[in-house]
């Protein structure tokens, strides 16, 4: 419950997707990009991407410093 209405409000102050906060669930457990791909159904690149693009939108260039954002 906690989780969720931290990612809620996250979600309105970045306006993130529904697949965005499915990307970045899966990088706060820790996923590969290999593992992200496989339970979301793209290419390891489309994750790669995808994953820069998120750091875009958080100013970050690491996925450690995108779980301190949220």
């Amino acid at each position: 419950m906690h989780e969720q209405l931290i990612l809620s409000k996250i979600m309105l102050k970045y306006l993130l997707s529904d697949s965005e906060k499915t990307l970045i669930n899966l990088i706060i457990d820790g996923k590969t990009n290999y593992e992200i791909a496989d339970v979301m159904g793209y290419s390891p690149d489309m994750i790669k991407y995808l994953i820069k693009k998120l750091f875009k939108k958080f100013k970050v260039k690491k996925r450690l410093e995108l779980t301190r954002e949220i």
